[in-house]
């Protein structure tokens, strides 16, 4: 974002950021927050869930591109989640019955690096997009912000954030936090940057590091 920071006051021992005019703001919706010399994104209006996608045991090995990383990163928001009090939404993708990767399958489950806590919410999908679950498409209609972070880049990771974006939410996706593998027309690390260094930013997505993520999620 261009421009100069916007000026801060406390107030009851808070800061309050002042936003740029319409038109300013980043396609997440975020503004400019400023605390002496530090200045950090933060939500204008946070209502937000965090959503983890398909991180299930058939797809989550050293297969992915940066796979240690994209882990320590993933349970990093994760913790950050459950240590602000925003909720962690699980995905479980369902390719059908005798495929292997599908209810009752041990592929199917969730990986035990970010298993969810007792009552988190699982919901099951059987297209790309997480939006293709009613029960979440509802369960969500009110919340105006989404984290995003999971499996694939190029399959329910884009889907989802452009089936976010489509409907009006504000997207967010922290950098390594999404992995995916190598095809035939492009490498794991190239289709990774494809999405997240050119097709996402400024298009339908804020994409930032690990670090201000865990910010936008104090704030």
């Amino acid at each position: 974002m261009r421009g100069s920071l916007p000026d801060v006051s406390p107030s009851s021992g808070a800061y309050r950021a002042t936003f740029p005019p319409r038109g300013r703001l980043s396609p997440a919706g975020l503004g400019w927050f400023k605390k002496g010399k530090s200045a950090f994104l933060c939500v204008k209006e946070k209502r937000m869930k965090l959503l983890v996608i398909d991180i299930q045991k058939g797809i989550t090995d050293s297969r992915l591109f940066n796979f240690d990383e994209f882990i320590d990163n993933t349970s990093r928001i994760i913790q950050a989640a459950r240590d602000n009090q925003i909720e962690v939404i699980y995905f479980q993708h369902d390719d059908g019955p005798g495929t292997g990767f599908s209810i009752g399958d041990e592929e199917f489950e969730i990986a035990e690096q970010v298993h969810p806590r007792e009552g988190e919410k699982i919901f099951t999908k059987n297209i790309n997009s997480c939006f293709g679950n009613k029960d979440f498409t509802d369960y969500v209609k009110d919340e105006n912000t989404l984290m995003i972070v999971g499996l694939q880049t190029n399959f329910c990771i884009d889907a989802t954030v452009k089936s976010a974006f489509e409907r009006g939410y504000k997207v967010i996706v922290p950098q390594g936090a999404n992995s995916t593998f190598d095809n035939d027309y492009m490498s794991g690390e190239e289709t990774y940057k494809y999405y997240n260094d050119m097709m996402w930013p400024k298009r339908f997505a804020t994409c930032v590091s690990v670090d201000e993520a865990i910010k936008l999620m104090q704030s």
